[in-house]
């Protein structure tokens, strides 16, 4: 009887080391297991928490990394070190402002949330920056110790709206672009909006988010509208040279909704309905002369303006 009675508190120890590890929400990911797209919030609550809210890191599979922190936007690739608990991102960018290397060392965390060391964060508000990088200026002040949320929407691998592919519309233009220049910047932002909304419209989620994204867009429950020029974030403004190329690029923009858009017969979400606009914009735009849309703008702009300076003239 002891025996038995030994040997069923031992049964009793394993069954529980198996709940308690099966329930264990700090399982540290390994490897890959990090790749994914990770919300960034501080520990505690701060001033800076809703331009931290537009912050994120995406961890990709094939070890290359996104990361934005308003307004700076930087990329290149990520190793983690199991040993020390350390995610290390080394810039690619041709000039880099801020760091070349960025580390956050993981405190305690599980697959869906992670609380890391940000060494050096507190420094990067007071960073000096050049005045003519300042469109890139990191606009808050970052948390010694930020907390990592997994996005609940796993993007696929090929189509990932957060990887540098779908980008490059996020890179402040260093010159002032021509008009082919700016439509293919906003068929990037296009493309960039209709993967992140076709990836929601497929997945489980009930939540729809672009928190990370600012544009010109605002979309609604009967589609897609393009905002007001002076109600345009001016986060998104400042990714043009100047405030010319993002007046032309505005032009531009309007040229898409002129493209005999046709409404689905039905949709089951927004974000279903948001996506098949956007594809459409994307692919009647490839072929559409949309700089010659704006060219004739302008001159019928100036030649009514001549006109109106003459009758001011006249009287």
């Amino acid at each position: 009887m002891p025996c038995m009675k030994h040997l069923a508190t031992i049964f009793l120890c394993i069954t529980m080391l198996f709940l308690l590890h099966g329930c264990n929400p700090d399982h540290e990911p390994e490897g890959n297991e990090l790749a994914g797209l990770w919300n960034l919030s501080a520990e505690k609550p701060t001033a800076s928490d809703d331009q931290l809210a537009k912050s994120f890191l995406n961890l990709r599979s094939d070890k290359s990394y996104t990361l934005y922190l308003p307004e700076y936007f930087d990329y290149g690739n990520w190793d983690y070190t199991k040993g020390d608990k350390t995610i290390r991102l080394t810039s690619a960018r041709p000039r880099v402002l801020y760091n070349k290397k960025w580390t956050l060392r993981i405190l305690q965390g599980s697959s869906k949330q992670l609380l890391a060391e940000f060494p050096g964060a507190g420094m990067l508000s007071n960073h000096h920056i050049d005045s003519a990088d300042e469109k890139e200026r990191i606009n808050l002040v970052v948390p010694g110790r930020l907390v990592l949320h997994r996005d609940e929407v796993r993007f696929p691998e090929n189509a990932d709206p957060y990887s540098l592919k779908y980008n490059q519309w996020r890179i402040p233009a260093p010159y002032k672009e021509t008009c082919e220049e700016l439509r293919m910047r906003i068929v990037n932002h296009l493309q960039h909006l209709q993967l992140l909304f076709d990836s929601y419209s497929n997945s489980g989620s009930e939540v729809v988010s672009y928190v990370h994204t600012p544009t010109m867009f605002r979309m609604g429950s009967n589609g897609i509208a393009l905002e007001p020029f002076d109600e345009i974030p001016d986060e998104f403004i400042r990714l043009f040279y100047d405030k010319e190329d993002a007046i032309m690029a505005y032009y531009v923009t309007e040229g898409f909704f002129r493209l005999d858009l046709t409404f689905p017969e039905k949709h089951g979400k927004y974000s279903e309905l948001w996506a098949f606009l956007l594809k459409q914009m994307i692919d009647k735009g490839r072929n559409a002369d949309l700089c010659g849309m704006v060219d004739k703008r302008v001159e019928r702009y100036r030649a009514d303006s001549a006109a109106r300076a003459q009758e001011a003239e006249a009287k």
